[in-house]
């Protein structure tokens, strides 16, 4: 995998990615969190690159796939942060960005990506 230090591209074959997607039940609070593991025993350490994003909410019953959200609902929420990452796990923050409580009834479908090393697979 070729890898941007600031300006210096180099290829780093040690280099492994994951990605997946989860849901987590709103707690009749402005903002959530979850914290998810990482498969395969994660990566080597803590120094790997992530990105979450939220695909969308729904209302009632769990999701049963990616694309099961309820596009009628305009949600207002934000990944606000990442954070206690280690090599095996990280935690999502989600917020709503009106203050508005998410709804205990709300699923918020996210989707996320981690790229880090890892030795062998």
């Amino acid at each position: 995998m070729w890898v941007q230090e600031i300006s210096t591209n180099t290829f780093d074959p040690g280099q492994l990615t994951y990605r997946g997607w989860t849901y987590q039940v709103g707690a009749g609070t402005p903002s959530i969190s979850l914290t998810l593991t990482l498969p395969n025993g994660g990566f080597d350490s803590a120094s790997y690159d992530l990105s979450v994003y939220i695909i969308g909410t729904k209302d009632g019953a769990n999701p049963t796939s990616r694309g099961d959200v309820d596009a009628a609902y305009p949600h207002n929420l934000t990944v606000f942060s990442t954070a206690a990452v280690t090599s095996t796990t990280f935690q999502v923050r989600i917020a709503d960005v009106d203050a508005t409580n998410i709804a205990v009834t709300r699923r918020v479908l996210i989707s996320w990506i981690a790229i880090g090393p890892k030795a062998s697979g």
